[in-house]
């Protein structure tokens, strides 16, 4: 089936009037939202038989009133209101259904926190940016169900001939997606975001007849991948409140696994460049004004990434040496 997020007869009429702006008429438009993407949720499966991670995002709903109020109060813009309301919309859609983070969180979870760090902490009023953060892993993680948005246009793929698509090619549908139901400014961000094949270029890589290991030049391409959106202002934006929540606060919300100390290996590998990137900050970014706290941020973090690493090194030591009689 097509995302609902097109089937205009099943979302409320969200698009501002002039004449809406008296504040009351506009809280009607919000609470018509917050039901929408509630109705998304509900859908899932009747709360009686929700499950905990459904219930996980089902509990979401105080953090999406709180979202909807924050923009409401700082955008005066019905267009951007707009956007962004559809934006978070469309984000439902897309990872109401995928597993939960390393941490926990659903999805719309983290997506919403990275939205939220940009609106509260660092005071953005840019609507592409906001619209860019609720989306940044749109693609990389829902290619295949974005393109399939198509479908409603009347182009009635087989699913399991499109799975079959090469992935690039599915990547491009979808990042056109964001491009017709957004701005083309907003999709050429997202495509930045997105990150690239890694396993092919690993493979590639090792067809070439690379010494590396996999581990080793996975964590190199991911930091030519940062480098590459250092150079977008609007990007390093957006990616910034992202890695904050995914490697700056990893040591204390992500629970002992091997797959945390992959990450940190990776985050670990990231972290100068974006140093260098804050450090040489030029006066018109968006983030400049909070500069020298995300360069604290980031020098405690490799800190705290040396700590942890170190003690990784270190073999275990058993609790007794001394053998139970039997």
């Amino acid at each position: 089936m097509p995302l609902s997020f097109l089937n205009q007869e099943a979302i409320p009429n969200i698009h501002f009037k002039n004449k809406t702006e008296d504040g009351k008429v506009v809280n009607n438009e919000i609470l018509q939202i917050r039901r929408r993407i509630l109705h998304i949720i509900d859908t899932l499966e009747p709360q009686a038989q929700r499950n905990e991670r459904h219930r996980k995002i089902y509990d979401i709903k105080e953090r999406i009133e709180h979202f909807t109020e924050t923009i409401t109060n700082t955008f005066k813009s019905n267009k951007e209101k707009t956007h962004i309301f559809n934006a978070l919309i469309l984000a439902t859609e897309l990872h109401i259904d995928e597993e939960d983070r390393l941490e926990g969180q659903p999805y719309l979870g983290h997506v919403l926190e990275v939205a939220q760090i940009l609106l509260d902490e660092y005071k953005i009023t840019d609507y592409k940016i906001i619209v860019t953060a609720l989306l940044h892993d749109s693609v990389e993680n829902n290619a295949i169900k974005l393109a399939k948005m198509e479908n409603f246009m009347g182009n009635e793929d087989n699913e399991e001939e499109q799975s079959k698509e090469d992935k690039e090619k599915i990547t491009r549908r979808a990042i056109f997606q964001i491009r017709t139901i957004f701005e083309p400014s907003i999709a050429q961000t997202i495509e930045i975001l997105s990150k690239p094949d890694f396993p092919a270029m690993i493979q590639k890589a090792l067809e070439e007849g690379s010494k590396e290991s996999p581990t080793t030049l996975k964590n190199k391409f991911y930091n030519q991948y940062i480098q590459n959106i250092t150079q977008d202002k609007k990007a390093l934006t957006a990616k910034w409140a992202d890695f904050k929540v995914n490697a700056i606060e990893i040591i204390e919300r992500v629970p002992e696994s091997e797959k945390k100390h992959r990450k940190i290996l990776k985050y670990n590998t990231a972290l100068p460049t974006l140093l260098t990137a804050f450090e040489n900050l030029e006066e018109t970014h968006p983030l400049f004004p909070h500069r020298e706290k995300i360069i604290e941020d980031i020098k405690n973090t490799q800190t705290k990434y040396a700590r942890y690493l170190e003690n990784k090194k270190r073999p275990a030591t058993s609790k007794s040496f001394f053998i139970k009689a039997s």
